[in-house]
């Protein structure tokens, strides 16, 4: 029993120098590979490609999943790039601005609606070009 706790020591004792040395080769290499791989590392891929503008998002629902609750649940199709989904509502047959819910979710519950209103709900995936939004189409929904 006693080689065994003296075994995972040294165990961790071991995977705390290897992480040191790591940092200390990944300050002197700077990204270079041909260092990290003469320190005996492998190099890690840079997984941040950039991604652009975002697509238009798809398969936009809007549900009411309990009713007198004043609420509705939104959502989109995920899409893996995207930093944040953007959800807005305004009430149907107003030209009222739209509300904006942000959301790291593709998913979002909107609350404190009102009663037997037609909402209008749309969505937007925001990527790493924040300045062009590609919207979905609208859906509509009736709070009850």
């Amino acid at each position: 029993m006693r080689q065994v706790v003296l075994k995972n020591q040294h165990a961790i004792a071991l995977k705390k120098l290897l992480y040191n040395l790591s940092l200390y080769v990944e300050t002197i290499a700077q990204g270079d590979p041909a260092l990290i791989l003469a320190a005996g590392f492998t190099p890690s891929k840079d997984n941040r490609t950039p991604i652009g503008i975002a697509p238009k998002p798809t398969d936009l629902r809007a549900e009411v999943l309990h009713p007198g609750t004043n609420s509705v649940h939104i959502r989109v199709k995920h899409w893996k790039p995207a930093r944040f989904y953007q959800f807005e509502y305004r009430k149907a047959d107003e030209e009222a601005q739209w509300t904006k819910v942000l959301s790291s979710s593709s998913k979002t519950l909107l609350t404190n609606l009102e009663y037997l209103k037609v909402y209008e709900f749309r969505a937007a995936y925001l990527s790493s070009d924040p300045l062009v939004i590609n919207y979905s189409e609208t859906a509509r929904c009736v709070v009850v």
